[in-house]
């Protein structure tokens, strides 16, 4: 064998080495990015209040809505959604019924939740604006119903 060969052999090693260290580190950026995206939710804010009774008077007209307290204010929510597209479409939606929602972002480790958020958030894609109150209803009572901070 001569040198020029073993040169060669010793060139395609590193260079192989080097590609398949950058292609797993890569790799590993992209599932760590995904990962994270999936447990950050959006959380659609309708307002805060100071009491039970305004915040039933303010959200009158709201079919189903969630709250928590925390330093004796009411916390309201009016809908959850882990996918950009669904949470603009909703803020739109309900600025169109008068109420602007702030978003809260919060991450959720709560793999039965999450799943069940991924199916209605594809209900929602694929839905009228006339179904939105009602898929969300059900996203909330379900979050209720696997979390113990909401009352």
């Amino acid at each position: 064998m001569s040198f020029k060969n073993i040169l060669y052999i010793i060139f395609c090693i590193f260079s192989f080495l080097l590609l398949n260290n950058s292609i797993l580190k890569e790799y590993h950026s992209e599932n760590t990015v995904n990962q994270n995206s999936y447990n950050e939710l959006y959380f659609l804010q309708v307002g805060i209040y100071n009491s039970e009774d305004e915040m039933k008077e303010q959200l009158k007209n709201i079919k189903y809505y969630m709250f928590n307290i925390e330093n004796n204010k009411y916390y309201t929510y009016l809908a959850i959604t882990s996918d950009l597209e669904n949470k603009n479409r909703l803020v739109n939606y309900y600025a169109s019924k008068g109420y602007e929602l702030k978003e809260k972002i919060y991450e959720i480790n709560d793999e039965k939740f999450l799943e069940i958020l991924s199916q209605y958030d594809l209900m929602l894609k694929e839905s009228d604006d006339e179904v939105i109150e009602s898929i969300e209803s059900q996203v909330l009572a379900k979050y209720e119903e696997t979390q113990n901070d909401f009352n």
